[in-house]
Parts: structure tokens; C-alpha cells; sequence
């Protein structure tokens, strides 16, 4: 992805003149290769503004492809622009390395060897049709297992490709050494350690960094801003909308992707300047990689030009700022880390350097497997069923990321050694929360959850009488049912992620509806059907509750909105409480409709318009002589 300073390429060889470029030698639209010169470091910063991907950094200036068009505004707001040539691998070292065909078999081979430890599989096709295929080494690789999941890739530019020759070493030892080498045996036992050599064979096929539609895959990634990212093309690639079906439905915990062009570990974020919520961790492991790799370790290039020492690290927006990179969209929609490690200055150097290149990685990789697994782990499960919980959240207090379990309800959670409260939430069930967990970043905490699901209940009766019916159907429209039993009661789980409407009815009765409905907590409904002349189940009048769901987002960084209903018309209030019971804001909402669902949002300000400390806060919700009751927890 990105390379340093210090490179100077051969001079571009299709240079024409110092003013420019002949309108009858580049077609207006044509992307061209181009240096353009910086006087210091901070004009990386400007060149997003000005609608320019970098693609590389160097020595002085940066290289990019532009049009004709983006060519002249850029000369004629006083920039100096060069054409130049573009690099391109040689193939006789392309060949003499392992490129797409070869590996395709490579892979075959290995699994035909080792079928108990090894599975491949094509996770999609790229713009010119080559398979993208991931290869997994683990025990028990067609099996689901409490296994913290590893993916370690390369060649996204299909131009540098030294990190592949790594990943091709390390599977070969994975697996040539599985039954005789302790270690190894631990990690393949105890990881899901998935490889993709190559994630971009059309690139790898023809030498250059780019796919088969002229685009560079890591621009392509959606940016966590929601905003546009700096791709040359302007739709997603087929290598990248594959690579998100596939990897959005995983858990990976730690990933890395190779490049090449320079020596360091360049953490997350990419598009921003802002750090990442696991920005000590982040750069933690990054040190990781870099203190088993000598060169890395002590490479003295400043890439972040702060005057310091970097030991072979780097946060990715600090070195230049990249949108729609692999790293920042793998770690902001999927929660697993993933780290970008340039692991060579050549991209391609001579193949009898390999083995220094192996013998300076080979550790490194082995860490990043192994620390994978460490730090929190555990299994989430159903109170009543015992059954486990898929996509659990678990966030710890103070770090806005949360992860989430598998469908065996397992989850890994690397952390920074420290004591943690942490917060359990799944769709369904109560929050539940733990507190002060020891953890460390270089060994396992187990922690095993039991949530309980959030319950419905209640009485259906008979207006006239107050008599109770049995046999009337309750529904949660949509969802599920139950029948109530001798005494009218009904029992159901409730899912709090949308809203709901609840009926019942039975025959000779007027169906009653309540309508809209979200609980975060357990809840009675009790109905009241009146008779209807012995016709079943006839529809009547909606009738509305008064509700106040649980404020979201929960934990909330800088606002929180708080969504409530009233059975009546009437005035209400909403109050904020701190967790003394001390009253910080009233909002009185006016007039409000029956049945009308409002949503208010709080800025994290008390009465006098100063911001709160991050803690536990409660939203009251005051109306109709009733009170409602929620906890949020404000971030800073």
C-alpha cells in the first residue's frame, strides 16, 4: 500500500516537456502516471482536498495516476507534475517467484498432503475471472470450534509480492510441522488460521498493481466515514464486494495483509487523523511484528515526521492519509484488527534474498497467530436453554468497539493489560455486565456469560367479568405466539431490535391490538377482550401503552437519542439523572399525542450547557401520572 520517503525511481521515460503534456499524446480522460513534488510533509494533507489518491509516498514527492484534466488544475495552481513510468515487475521474477497459477496448485497440493488440517475454498471471482481463494489451516477445519479466527493475506497490489512468498512459508510449516513442533501444533490446534496469497490474481497475472479494470483494490474498501473513497473507478471491484460478503459473516479477531515498497506495521485509521478506539492496543501489536523483525525494528526512516524514532510502526493517517483501504474497513465493519505490513522496500528483489526475508518474518508471523488467541475469551449463552448466543456483543467500558460471538457463541477479545468492566448485550436478551476482569494482553482470561432473555407476559380476560380465557392467541406480529393456559396467562420471548405490534385473540372476542411496541426490559400486557356476538376474532380499536425504549446508542461518545410513546395525550417530561440519583437536566417535551412515537436527543450537556464525565447515567420519562425508568452509559 504505502512505501517510504527515501525511494527515488528511475526518472519517468515518456517525460515530454517541463509545461506539460501534449493534448495529442494522452487522451483527456486516460489516467497518467505522475510524480508531483512537495516541499514538506504536510502537503500529503492537502492533496485529498484536491481530489488526488496518493498511491505512493517518496523522497520529495508522490506518485499517482490523474487525467489530462486533473493534470492542468493542479499545474495551473502552481504544483510541478511529472509524467512518469509506471514499475512493473519483471514476469521472469514474477515466474521465478510463485505467481497465480502456481499457487492455485501449490494450494491443491497442500491440502492433498495434509486434508486433516487443511481446507480451501473460492470465496469469489476477480474482474477478469480468476478464482480468490482462501485456504485454512486448523484440526478439524470442517468443524465449528471455540477458536480464535487469524487471516493473514497478501498481493493486493499484484506488484509486491514478498509478502506472499511469507504466507507460502508459513502454511508450509504449519503444516510440514504439525505433528512434531509443540508450538505449532498448540496454534493449529487452538487458531483458525486462514491464508489468501493473493487478493488480486489479475494484478499478480500481469505484474502490476492493479486489477483487471485498471483499480487499485485498496481504494476500493467503503470508508468508516460513509464518504467517498479515492478508487480510480467508480463502482466497487468484484475482488472487493466478494472479499466483503465473505470476511462481514466471519469473526476474525487479528489480520494482516502484506504489501510492499517499505519497512513497517501501519495500524488503523487510515482515512483520518482521529485514532482508533484500540489505538495502544493497535499499535501494541504492531510492535509485536516489528520487535521480532530486526530490520523493521530498527528501520530509522521518520514516517510519521515527528522527529521520533518509529520502531518500525506507524499509525496509517500519521504516514499519509488513504481512503477505502482493506485495514481501516476490516476493523470499523467486521471489529477485527487488522494490520497493514509493508515487509520490503523492493518490491521485487531478487528471489536468492527470499530466505532473508523468510528468516527476518518467520517469527513475527508466528506471533500474530499466536496473539490472536490472547487477552479475553469465553462462551455466551441462553440463562433458561443453555444454549449459545449468536452475535453477542461485548464491549469493554471505555473502548467504543465492541466484538461479537459466533454461532457457537464463543468470543475473543484481544485487550491492553488492565482490570476491564464489561458490558453483554445480544438482540433479546437483558444487558448484563462484569466487572473488574483482570486481563492480559500476553496470556487468557476466560470469561463465560449466561444472559436471560427478555420476557413478555400477561393475563387475557374477559371485559365483562375479569374472567380469565384460556386458549386466546397472543402474537407478536410477525415473530412468534403462544396460547394461554387454564389461569390466561401467556409467556414469550421478546426481540427488542424493532418495533413490534402485540395481539390477541380468541373466539367470540374482538381482537385487541397493541400497537409499535419495543421492550428493553421483561413486561406485562394484560388484554381485556369484550365479546363479539360469538364471531372470532374480529378486529377492534388499537390501544397504545406508555414506553420508553432504551437510549441509543448505548454506550453513547457524544449525544444519545431517547424514544418514548404515551398511552395518552398529555404533557411529559424527561429528566437526566447521574448514578447518585442526582437530577443534571430536565427537558420538558410539551403536549404530546397519544400513540406518538417521539425521539429526543441529549447532547451529554446538564441544566447549565456544560458537558458531563463519561459514567452511568438514567433518562426518566415522567407522563400521565407514570414514570419509566433507562440506563445509558455517556463516553468521552
Amino acid at each position: 500500500m504505502k512505501k517510504p520517503l527515501l525511494l527515488a525511481i528511475t526518472a519517468a521515460l515518456f517525460f515530454t516537456a517541463a509545461q506539460g503534456l501534449r493534448a495529442e499524446e494522452i487522451v483527456k480522460n486516460d489516467l497518467i502516471p505522475v510524480k508531483i513534488y512537495i516541499a514538506s510533509h504536510d502537503d500529503v494533507y492537502k492533496f485529498n482536498a484536491l481530489g488526488v489518491n496518493i498511491e505512493e509516498l517518496r523522497e520529495g514527492y508522490i506518485e499517482t495516476r490523474i487525467t489530462r484534466v486533473k493534470y492542468d488544475e493542479l499545474t495551473s495552481l502552481g504544483w510541478k507534475v511529472e509524467p512518469r513510468e509506471e514499475e512493473r515487475a519483471d514476469p521472469k521474477i514474477i515466474s521465478e517467484y510463485h505467481g497465480y497459477n502456481w499457487i492455485t496448485v501449490l494450494l491443491d497440493s497442500i491440502h492433498a498432503a495434509h486434508p486433516g488440517i487443511t481446507k480451501k475454498i473460492s470465496y469469489g471471482k476477480s474482474y477478469n475471472g480468476h478464482d480468490l481463494w482462501a485456504f485454512l489451516i486448523t484440526s478439524q477445519p470442517d468443524s465449528i470450534l471455540n477458536k480464535a479466527e487469524v487471516r493473514l493475506a497478501g498481493n493486493i497490489h499484484g506488484d509486491e509480492v514478498v509478502g506472499t512468498e511469507m504466507l507460502l512459508g508459513i502454511m508450509d510449516s504449519l503444516t510440514n510441522f504439525y505433528d512434531s513442533v509443540p508450538e505449532i501444533t498448540d496454534l493449529v490446534n487452538t487458531r483458525e488460521i486462514w491464508f489468501i496469497p493473493t487478493l488480486n490474481p489479475d494484478g499478480n497475472l500481469a505484474g502490476v498493481r492493479y486489477n483487471g479494470h485498471n483499480e487499485d483494490l485498496n481504494r476500493d474498501f467503503p470508508v468508516p466515514d460513509g464518504g467517498t473513497n479515492n478508487g480510480f473507478v467508480a463502482d466497487i471491484e468484484p475482488e472487493t464486494q466478494a472479499f466483503i460478503n465473505y470476511w462481514s459473516s466471519k469473526r476474525v479477531v487479528l489480520s494482516l495483509n502484506y504489501h510492499g515498497g517499505a519497512l513497517v506495521a501501519n495500524y488503523p485509521w487510515d482515512y483520518t487523523l482521529v485514532r482508533c478506539p484500540d489505538d495502544l492496543l493497535a499499535r501494541e501489536v504492531s510492535l509485536g511484528y516489528a520487535r521480532l523483525n530486526t530490520p523493521m525494528y530498527t528501520e530509522t526512516y521518520d514516517y510519521d515526521n515527528d522527529g521520533l524514532a518509529d520502531s518500525g510502526v506507524v499509525d496509517g493517517a500519521d504516514w499519509y492519509v488513504v481512503r477505502g483501504s482493506l485495514q481501516d474497513w476490516s476493523y470499523h465493519a467486521t471489529s477485527g484488527l487488522d494490520v497493514t505490513v509493508e515487509c520490503s522496500v523492493n518490491k521485487t528483489p531478487p528471489k536468492n534474498q527470499l530466505p532473508t526475508f523468510w528468516n527476518d518474518n518467520r517469527n513475527s508471523l508466528m506471533y500474530f497467530i499466536r496473539q490472536a488467541g490472547w487477552g479475553l475469551q469465553g462462551i455466551v449463552t441462553d440463562s433458561l436453554t443453555g444454549l449459545p448466543i449468536n452475535w453477542a456483543s461485548v464491549v469493554p467500558f471505555g473502548i467504543d468497539k465492541p466484538v461479537y460471538t459466533d454461532t457457537i457463541g464463543d468470543y475473543h477479545r484481544m485487550l491492553m493489560t488492565d482490570q476491564y468492566d464489561l458490558i453483554f448485550t445480544a438482540v433479546g436478551y437483558h444487558e448484563k455486565w462484569a466487572s473488574d476482569i483482570r486481563v492480559k494482553i500476553d496470556s487468557v482470561t476466560n470469561l463465560d456469560m449466561q444472559l436471560a432473555p427478555i420476557l413478555i407476559t400477561g393475563i387475557v380476560s374477559d371485559s365483562a367479568g375479569g374472567i380469565p380465557i384460556p386458549g386466546a392467541l397472543v402474537e407478536i406480529v410477525g415473530l412468534r405466539s403462544d396460547t394461554t393456559d387454564s389461569t390466561g396467562v401467556y409467556l414469550m420471548r421478546w426481540n427488542q431490535d424493532d418495533h413490534y405490534s402485540l395481539k390477541a385473540s380468541a373466539a367470540g372476542y374482538t381482537t385487541v391490538i397493541y400497537d409499535s411496541l419495543k421492550f428493553e426490559n421483561d413486561s406485562t400486557i394484560n388484554f381485556s377482550l369484550s365479546t363479539d356476538s360469538g364471531v372470532a376474532g374480529k378486529p377492534g380499536v388499537n390501544v397504545f401503552i406508555t414506553r420508553l425504549e432504551q437510549p441509543f446508542p448505548n454506550p453513547g461518545r457524544s449525544e444519545v437519542h431517547i424514544r418514548y410513546q404515551l398511552a395518552a395525550a398529555g404533557p411529559a417530561v424527561l429528566e437526566i439523572y447521574d448514578i447518585s440519583g442526582r437530577r443534571i437536566k430536565s427537558l420538558p417535551q410539551g403536549s404530546v399525542p397519544a400513540g406518538a412515537v417521539r425521539t429526543f436527543t441529549w447532547d451529554g450537556s446538564d441544566q447549565s450547557g456544560k458537558n458531563v464525565p463519561a459514567g452511568v447515567y438514567f433518562c426518566r420519562l415522567a407522563a400521565g401520572g407514570m414514570t419509566k425508568i433507562r440506563r445509558m452509559i455517556m463516553l468521552k
